[in-house]
């Protein structure tokens, strides 16, 4: 019996040594996980709101949080896909991050090969960003009006559907859904985390095209395109059909949210006749962590490049080319305290404060998690652009 006590007590202290020497990512996941469990155990109160729609102290001052937030006029679903982290005892992997990320070699190689990249030339940087998201295209844009159907046959002559819902303005939105969503989402025929963003545009008197997305791990290599690449050679034909339609007064802008946020902000680097980008829940979610020279351990991606074109730099591309961009996050999405929500208000952080006196840049954190906030978003891009 005493030699089980002394086992035990071994044991416990040989765990706590461990964790104390613990990487201040790996205790912070840990926390996460444990206070997760006690919660769903019922052992502890569940703290749940509170954790998820406030700033740690770390940022407070850097941020003025939106007074909308979707959680007080739409429906109030649950955010249980969320790790539950105690913000106040992450505070260490907070502080700690920036001393991590600055000492790792790979880190600095990252950020070298980063500034060599874009110390060129923009029309040089761009096909390159082009090349590495799979948008290659062999056929030059183009589109034919199929009569009386709402679709087009895109430059490859391959019929695609887009919904429309139209209003007497020279205002155009392209409202591209996430992922398992669909037009039908974002137009509020269909309850999910898009929030119906795009009938709050309708009701804006903004003209509002969406159209499907392709599975991603879909591709036409003979064609010079990935999943991404299809999807993009689809909306750059449908741009150029909607500026012929509202005309070349108009002011066509594109939305996106989770994976059509990505897409969105590379339609605005390769698309002439788009003039805006709102990402919704979209590259602030990016930065390193899909580069081999992640510090996460879980590099995606073959090569640096791949992680330039998802993280936030995409926007500075499109700000330089005089698009308006407006960038819309949920706390609770742009802060997973602990895991790898850190780069995602990071990124924002950095291009706040890069872009601060930009007439082209505007943002909002917002309280709630992966969805949209649609009356902030309208709001807040018309007042950046009219």
């Amino acid at each position: 019996m005493l030699g089980n006590v002394s086992f035990l007590l071994g044991s416990t202290l040989l765990s706590l040594v461990l964790y104390l020497n613990l990487p201040p990512i790996r205790k912070a996941w840990i926390q996460s996980r444990l206070n997760l469990f006690l919660q769903k155990s019922s052992l502890i109160l569940s703290n749940y709101e509170n954790n998820l729609y406030t700033l740690p102290d770390t940022y407070s001052g850097e941020y003025e949080v939106s007074s909308l937030s979707p959680r007080d006029y739409y429906h109030r679903r649950s955010v249980g896909y969320i790790p539950v982290n105690k913000v106040a005892d992450d505070k260490e992997y907070l502080k700690d991050l920036s001393v991590v990320n600055d000492i790792d070699s790979q880190k600095k190689k990252a950020l070298a090969a980063k500034s060599r990249f874009y110390n060129r030339n923009i029309n040089e940087i761009i096909p390159d960003i082009a090349a590495a998201v799979g948008y290659t295209p062999v056929v030059k844009p183009s589109f034919e009006v199929v009569a009386g159907k709402p679709g087009l046959l895109d430059r490859h002559r391959a019929y695609f559907e887009f919904t429309f819902l139209p209003c007497e303005s020279k205002k155009v939105l392209i409202a591209l859904p996430g992922s398992f969503s669909s037009p039908r989402a974002v137009m509020g025929e269909i309850d999910d985390y898009s929030n119906a963003y795009a009938s709050f545009w309708a009701k804006k008197c903004w003209n509002v095209y969406s159209l499907p997305l392709t599975l991603p791990g879909k591709s036409f290599p003979r064609l010079g395109l990935s999943s991404y690449g299809i999807d993009v050679s689809k909306i750059v034909d449908l741009s150029e059909y909607i500026r012929i339609v509202h005309g070349q007064d108009a002011h066509i802008a594109i939305a996106g949210i989770s994976r059509g946020a990505r897409l969105a902000e590379l339609v605005s680097l390769f698309a002439d006749e788009i003039d805006g980008v709102i990402s919704i829940g979209g590259s602030a979610r990016y930065d390193f962590l899909t580069s081999e020279f992640s510090t996460s351990g879980k590099a995606k991606g073959n090569s640096w490049i791949e992680g330039i074109s998802r993280d936030l730099d995409v926007l500075d591309l499109a700000v330089k080319l005089k698009k308006y961009v407006y960038v819309s996050v949920g706390i609770a999405d742009a802060g997973s305290w602990g895991e790898s929500g850190q780069s995602k208000i990071v990124s924002l952080i950095d291009m706040k404060n890069r872009l601060s006196d930009s007439l082209f840049f505007s943002y909002s954190l917002f309280r709630g998690g992966h969805e949209a906030n649609p009356l902030q978003e309208v709001d807040g891009y018309e007042k950046l652009v009219f």
